[in-house]
C-alpha cells in the first residue's frame, strides 16, 4: 500500500500504517472466517502514538490519524448518497485530505488480491463526483449556508442550543440533496419547521 501511494509523507504514514491495529483486532468466526472489527480506530490510536514518539509536528500526527480511522469509512455504499459522504467528508478533513483519503483507498485496494483491485474504480468514480461538486458553490459546513443564526434569530427561533441545532438540521438537509443552498428555500423551510415543531411542542 505505501509504495501505491504517491511519495508524500503524510500519505505514506498513512498508507504504512493503516492496518496496525489488525492484529489485535483478529476474531475468528465459526466457520474459521478473520474478521478484523474496529481495526481502523485502533489502528489510529497506534499512528497517533508511533508518529508522536518519532517526533513528528501535531497536525501532521492528527492528519495521519484521521486518514488511518476513515481509511475503511464507505463513502459509496450501495444505498444512500455519495454525494453527502463526499461533502460531509470534505468538512471534516478539508479538500486536500479528502483527496488523500482517496488515494489511500486506492493504494489499500492494489493492496490486496487482484480479485479486489476493482474497488480502484470506485474510488476513479468518487473522485471525478468529488471534483464535480468542489466545481458548485461550496456548501460543506456550517459556516457555508446561505443564512447564518442571526436570520434564524429574526425568523423566531430563540438564542441558544436552537439557533445551532437548526443550522445543523438545515446542513444535513442540504448535504443529502434534500433542499438546494438558496436563502430564499432555507428561511422557509426552517420557517415551516420551527412552526411545526411550537405546534407539536
Amino acid at each position: 500500500a505505501a509504495e501505491a501511494v504517491p511519495p508524500e509523507r503524510r500519505l505514506r504514514g498513512a498508507a504504512l500504517l493503516h492496518d496496525a491495529g489488525k492484529p489485535a483486532c483478529l476474531r475468528i468466526d465459526e466457520v474459521g472466517g478473520g474478521h478484523f472489527y474496529g481495526h481502523a480506530k485502533v489502528s489510529a490510536e497506534l499512528a497517533r502514538t508511533v508518529l508522536t514518539r518519532l517526533r513528528f509536528d501535531k497536525d501532521t500526527v492528527r492528519r495521519v490519524a484521521a486518514l488511518v480511522e476513515l481509511h475503511d469509512y464507505p463513502i459509496d455504499p450501495p444505498e444512500g448518497s455519495p454525494e453527502r459522504a463526499i461533502r460531509k467528508l470534505i468538512g471534516k478533513l478539508g479538500e486536500e485530505d479528502f483527496f488523500r483519503l482517496l488515494a489511500l483507498k486506492r493504494a489499500d485496494a492494489l493492496a490486496h488480491h487482484p480479485d479486489y483491485r476493482g474497488r480502484t474504480a470506485a474510488c476513479d468514480r468518487l473522485e471525478a463526483l468529488a471534483r464535480e461538486l468542489l466545481s458548485q458553490p461550496p456548501c460543506f459546513t456550517v459556516k457555508d449556508l446561505a443564512i447564518d443564526g442571526n436570520d434564524l434569530i429574526a425568523q423566531g427561533v430563540p438564542k441558544g442550543p436552537a439557533v445551532g441545532h437548526a443550522l445543523n438540521e438545515l446542513l444535513e438537509k442540504v448535504l443529502s440533496g434534500e433542499l438546494p443552498n438558496e436563502r430564499k428555500v432555507l428561511l422557509q423551510y426552517q420557517t415551516t419547521d420551527f412552526r411545526k415543531m411550537c405546534q407539536d411542542g
